[in-house]
């Protein structure tokens, strides 16, 4: 467990086990998202070398999965300095 994340591998493998957890790559940035048993999506990493491109890649393809299960909101979690980048690049109220 990591960042203050309620969530160990054993939640992880179970979400990716049912088709609950996506990891995306591009260049430089690579993140996770996850539905978890409350049926609440939320990015639980995202690290690598910022840059808005792979950024707007990234969030496109997550949200393109996520729409595909009906889920239209996601939240931002691990550390806090990605939450406050992402809001302050638009990404993100």
């Amino acid at each position: 467990m990591r960042g203050g994340s309620p969530y160990g591998a054993v939640e992880v493998l179970g979400w990716m086990r049912e088709g609950d957890a996506r990891f995306f790559c591009s260049g430089e940035l690579h993140a996770s998202c996850f539905i978890d048993d409350a049926g609440i999506a939320r990015v639980g990493h995202m690290a690598g070398v910022w840059n808005r491109q792979d950024a707007a890649w990234i969030i496109a393809r997550c949200r393109q999965w996520l729409k595909k299960r009906g889920i239209s909101e996601i939240n931002i979690e691990g550390r806090p300095g990605w939450k406050r980048l992402l809001q302050r690049e638009g990404f993100t109220k």
